[in-house]
């Protein structure tokens, strides 16, 4: 069975909560881009932000958010390892 991320029970309770506050905006509204009119239920302009912005974030931040793990992933363990080496240090002295 696979592990479930902290990042990824954020997401669903994000999910979640996006999704009851569509629900409960249901009329229709009034629209206006550029020289454009129309009416539009709420719940949809609501999703379709909700949804652009969440697929931009995955766009900007796919394999870079994965290398910057790495990174900080990498910059921890010589943190560890120069703290060792201190210590090492230490106890010869």
């Amino acid at each position: 069975m696979r592990k479930i991320s902290f990042r990824q029970i954020i997401d669903i309770i994000l999910i979640l909560l996006t999704l009851i506050f569509v629900g409960q905006n249901l009329e229709s509204v009034m629209v206006r881009f550029l020289f454009i009119k129309f009416n539009l239920p709420l719940m949809i302009i609501i999703a379709f932000v909700f949804f652009t912005g969440f697929f931009t974030a995955k766009v900007f931040t796919g394999k870079k958010g994965e290398e910057n793990m790495r990174g900080k992933e990498k910059v921890k363990e010589h943190i560890n390892e120069v703290n060792k080496e201190e210590e090492e240090g230490e106890e010869i002295n």
